[in-house]
C-alpha cells in the first residue's frame, strides 16, 4: 500500500456514524458491524475527507501527541483491518476535503483500533440468506406439496 493512496468509506455496502468519538459501522452486505475505538472514531472522519496516511499521521501527531512512527504503523494496521472488511476503499484523493486545523489542547494518544462483531449479522444484512427450508411443513415427508 502506497503512503500517497487516500481512502474514502465504502458508503455503497457501509453506514457509518460516529458518536461521542467512537464510529459504529455497519455493513449492509453482510451484516456485521464493527467499533473503531480509540482514536478511531477520528480516524474514520479523516477518511471521509479522503485521507492518506501521511495527512493522518500528521493529524495523530498534532491532536494527540502521538509519535509518529507509532501512528504510522497503528494506522496502517487500521487501514489494513478496513480494507479487510470492506469498509474502506481507495480513492483518487481528487476533492479531498481534510482539514489539518491545529487543535486547541492536545488530547491522549490510544491507537486506533477495529472491534468486529457478527451476533446480529443475520438482522441487520439487506440481503440475508434465506433460511433453511428443509425443515419447511411442506417439505416433510409424507406431506404433499
Amino acid at each position: 500500500m502506497s503512503l500517497d493512496t487516500h481512502f474514502i468509506p465504502n458508503t455503497a455496502e457501509v453506514a457509518a456514524e460516529v458518536l461521542d468519538g467512537e464510529a459504529v459501522l455497519i455493513n449492509l452486505t453482510n451484516g456485521m458491524y464493527y467499533s473503531l475505538v480509540g482514536t478511531g472514531g477520528f480516524v474514520w472522519s479523516l477518511l471521509e475527507g479522503s485521507a492518506n496516511i501521511p495527512e493522518i499521521v500528521a493529524v495523530l501527531k498534532a491532536h494527540y501527541g502521538a509519535e509518529a512512527g507509532v501512528a504510522e504503523a497503528d494506522v496502517r494496521q487500521l487501514i489494513d483491518d478496513l480494507k479487510t472488511e470492506g469498509l474502506i476503499i481507495e480513492s483518487d484523493g481528487e476533492g479531498s476535503t481534510l482539514s489539518l486545523e491545529a487543535p486547541t489542547e492536545v488530547q491522549t494518544y490510544e491507537a486506533p483500533r477495529l472491534k468486529v462483531y457478527s451476533d446480529m449479522q443475520a438482522l441487520l444484512a439487506l440481503d440475508p440468506p434465506m433460511p433453511d427450508l428443509t425443515d419447511a411443513p411442506w417439505k416433510q415427508s409424507g406431506s404433499k406439496a
